[in-house]
């Protein structure tokens, strides 16, 4: 029998500002390291990795099911969590059928994802919201201004959102915690 061990083995989070959320997510098996011990906190995160997270935090059931993307096998280790997550309508493919595990995740999908996956559906306003947003034509309104108002998020000091900028492993551990406290 192994005992459990309560040291947190990520060498590479002891300064960062998310040490502890990540440190939350770890402990609770939502998270992993890459295996060497580090975490990658100010790593870009994919698809495939969100999509686990997300599922994992907000304890939905991995369902076998359907097979809706070409670009995914069994043997992948996501493929579980894409499949149930796309059942959900968490996440959807791209329009040539393709998912594309390995893409970097935009601020605003990750948002998107990390909401639907919290089961959050009032998205009742679009304002306040980010002086970068358009809340007309960015599809991510209903999310950022969701996540602004509800202090999930507070954007950069400048402002702005960056939507489309690439979301790093620390800050999705943080929108996920937020968001897991603001449910209990």
């Amino acid at each position: 029998l192994m005992e459990e061990s309560s040291e947190i083995p990520l060498t590479d989070i002891e300064d960062h500002w998310a040490k502890d959320y990540i440190n939350k997510l770890y402990g609770d098996g939502i998270i992993s390291g890459y295996g060497d011990g580090r975490f990658g906190p100010d790593d870009p995160i994919t698809r495939a990795q969100i999509v686990k997270i997300a599922l994992l935090a907000f304890e939905h059931p991995t369902t076998s099911s359907v097979a809706r993307f070409t670009d995914l096998v069994e043997a992948d280790w996501f493929y579980g969590y894409v499949l149930s997550a796309a059942e959900l309508d968490i996440v959807s493919g791209y329009t040539d059928g393709t998912f594309k595990p390995n893409n970097e995740v935009t601020r605003a999908e990750a948002l998107k994802i990390i909401l639907e996956a919290g089961g959050v559906t009032e998205f009742t306003s679009v304002v306040p919201n980010f002086s970068d947003i358009d809340t007309i034509a960015d599809w991510f309104s209903k999310y950022t201004a969701y996540a602004k108002n509800s202090g999930l998020i507070s954007g950069y000091p400048d402002g702005t959102f960056r939507g489309n900028q690439s979301i790093t492993r620390a800050e999705v551990t943080k929108i996920v915690v937020e968001l897991m406290e603001s449910l209990e």
